[in-house]
């Protein structure tokens, strides 16, 4: 039997075989040098996304999958989606932008690019599960990064499943991330790779994993780190880390360094008390507490010889 499809050529993208039954159609296909069906799909979703920018090295790119990681979500057809509330329509916008996608208003607003190469291609490179509520990348993929990298992506990270907030009726600041219990190696490779000093997340009452930090001038040397990137941060959040705020047990350090600074400089406890601004029994205290105070110094400017840690010292 004679097929109806009498007419072939290829197409320009893959060699594809393309059958025509119609002199016309085959006409207008080679003039316009059409493509099967697959590649001007393909060429479609690329001219109204690109999301291969995601793979290109950049610390924004880091960013943005960092916060894909948290507020994204990729399913099994290739699609990207991020929905988030209306108050944080201009941060959303920004990846709309960065990745040349349009972005729908409702009572959310949403992106939902498709890209199938770029999403299969991001997916690999950061393990990134269909269901990464349970199935989070494996810890390889954090520990191969650099350092600005890691910054980078943790920003994104804390901008989709992270809060900043002050604590209850006071100006002092915390982070907080809570995830499910899956995430707990990632949450504490962050907390034990990122920060000035090692901090672990634990399992709460109600099962998931959270990281805490709670130290104001640790979030503050944090902030400054993280601004030195020039990232798209989520404003609302990152403002709340107030460089101006000085918390009391900062305030105690800094006196703590000052009184020794003037013990150092053979200053009498007279001259130290006007000079503090304190009573003369308060620096007659601190004066028989400075043989302690000079040997937490010692500790730590000596760390391999650090004796048990059986000093206790009052805040100053």
């Amino acid at each position: 039997m004679k097929s109806r499809y009498s007419l072939t050529r290829e197409c320009i993208v893959c060699n594809k075989i393309l059958y025509y039954s119609c002199r016309e159609s085959y006409n207008i296909a080679d003039k316009n040098n059409g493509l099967c069906k697959s590649c001007a799909v393909f060429n479609r979703n690329l001219k109204q996304n690109n999301l291969e920018v995601l793979l290109n090295e950049s610390l924004t790119s880091y960013y943005w999958v960092g916060f894909i990681l948290a507020d994204g979500h990729i399913g099994n057809n290739r699609r990207l989606q991020i929905t988030l509330a209306l108050k944080d329509i201009e941060h959303l916008k920004k990846f709309s932008e960065y990745v040349s996608c349009k972005m729908y208003i409702k009572t959310q607003c949403s992106v939902s690019p498709m890209h199938g190469k770029a999403v299969e291609r991001l997916s690999n490179k950061f393990d990134i599960n269909s269901n990464k509520t349970i199935h989070p990348p494996k810890i390889e993929i954090f520990e191969n990064l650099n350092r600005d990298q890691l910054l980078a992506l943790f920003a994104g990270f804390i901008d989709g499943d992270g809060c900043i907030q002050n604590l209850h009726k006071r100006k002092d600041f915390q982070l907080v991330i809570k995830c499910h219990k899956s995430w707990l190696p990632i949450l504490n490779y962050f907390g034990n790779s990122i920060f000035l000093k090692k901090y672990d997340a634990k399992i709460n009452a109600s099962g998931y994993a959270v990281l805490m930090i709670g130290d104001s001038q640790i979030l503050k040397d944090f902030k400054k780190q993280i601004l030195l990137l020039n990232l798209p941060l989520l404003e609302r959040k990152w403002s709340i880390i107030d460089f101006n705020f000085i918390s009391r047990c900062e305030e105690a350090i800094n006196r703590k360094k000052h009184f020794l600074k003037l013990v150092e400089d053979n200053k009498t406890l007279k001259e130290i008390a006007i000079d503090m601004k304190l009573s003369i029994e308060t620096i007659r205290y601190f004066n028989r507490k400075k043989n302690i105070l000079k040997m937490l110094k010692f500790e730590q400017l000596c760390p391999p010889f650090q004796p048990d840690k059986v000093w206790i010292t009052a805040d100053i």
